[in-house]
């Protein structure tokens, strides 16, 4: 069974030694017995003259884990903020690739029924082609039609072109029914 020490040099007796390079451990509590008080404060009429003490406040524990939580806070916003930022980003990019898509779509639909449009063009020039070779032939033909009338069959002495003088060749206004 083990004694407890009631006093403090003994407690300290029975602990093992450390190394030379060992880094000191203060545990709460063990230093009590040995007459280690805490520090009162330092007065603010004091703190306030000393430069180098004058901030002290500044850097308490209590003041540096408040500043510290509202870092956390701020870098926190900062990252729900950028979240924020990306997921529209995302929803974005996923508007634009859908309206690619639909454009893509439409584009093909527009160049098929460009095709179409440009076979039922070149289907009417060729009607059109076709009708003016009709009607140029049918214009040619009247033409040559009212060039060609009929000559009309008349005894032989009653025709223009007959003439009793052999050498004599009448003229094209005689023939036509007028005299030269």
């Amino acid at each position: 069974m083990t004694a407890i020490a009631t006093e403090p040099a003994a407690a300290l007796a029975d602990l093992p030694s450390a190394p030379v390079t060992a880094e000191p451990v203060i545990l709460p509590g063990l230093l009590t017995g040995l007459g280690v008080t805490k520090r009162p404060p330092i007065p603010a009429w004091i703190t306030d003259r000393i430069p180098g003490l004058r901030d002290r406040g500044k850097h308490s524990p209590d003041v540096v884990i408040a500043k510290l939580r509202e870092d956390i806070a701020k870098l926190l916003n900062w990252r729900a903020a950028a979240d924020d930022f990306f997921a529209i980003q995302d929803q974005l990019i996923t508007d634009l690739e859908g309206d690619a898509r639909k454009l893509k779509r439409r584009a093909e639909t527009d160049e098929q029924t460009i095709r179409q449009l440009e076979g039922v063009v070149r289907l009417r020039d060729q009607e059109i082609d076709d009708l003016k070779r009709k009607v140029d032939v049918g214009v040619k033909a009247e033409h040559v039609i009212a060039e060609t009338q009929p000559i009309p069959v008349l005894p032989l002495g009653q025709a223009p072109f007959a003439a009793t003088d052999p050498g004599h060749v009448p003229s094209l206004d005689a023939t036509r029914g007028e005299a030269s």
